[in-house]
């Protein structure tokens, strides 16, 4: 498989892989759109956003699960919060359920030195998924 070719995965795979489903974004007049229906974790994390099965974006919380989610449902000026956010509104007015999966990778380090886990899953994911709501996932590399 080369650079621009993508693979599915199924939900069962990311389940496999040690992701957990937390729950689903719902409608909410308390942020004027969206809110998500569990509370999130604290801790820095990866996360999934899965429709029909289907992965349509992974992301990444280095400052904390809780907060980025808290960035989806309030923000209309942070440029890939607000963008993600019309999706996932887009969605559930189509009656679409967006379900969330995390997953909060152990910390390591290799020769001493600390390895993210975090960054390097969630690259490693867009690379591989080429998710439809990542515009990473959408570029020819040069």
């Amino acid at each position: 498989m080369n650079d621009s070719e993508s693979r599915a995965v199924t939900v069962s795979e990311l389940v496999g892989s040690g992701f957990r489903r937390l729950g689903c974004w719902q409608p909410s007049s308390l942020y004027q759109g969206i809110e998500l229906d569990f509370t999130s974790a604290r801790e820095p994390g990866v996360y999934a956003y899965v429709i029909d099965n289907t992965v349509h974006y992974i992301g990444s919380a280095q400052r904390g699960l809780h907060n980025r989610f808290r960035q989806y449902a309030t923000t209309k000026t942070m440029r890939t919060a607000a963008r993600i956010r019309e999706e996932i509104l887009t969605c559930i007015a189509l009656g679409k359920t967006v379900e969330v999966y995390t997953l909060v990778p152990p910390t390591h380090t290799w020769n001493g030195l600390p390895v993210d886990l975090i960054a390097g899953l969630e690259e490693g994911l867009i690379r591989t998924l080429r998710p439809a709501w990542n515009r990473r996932s959408n570029r020819r590399s040069a």
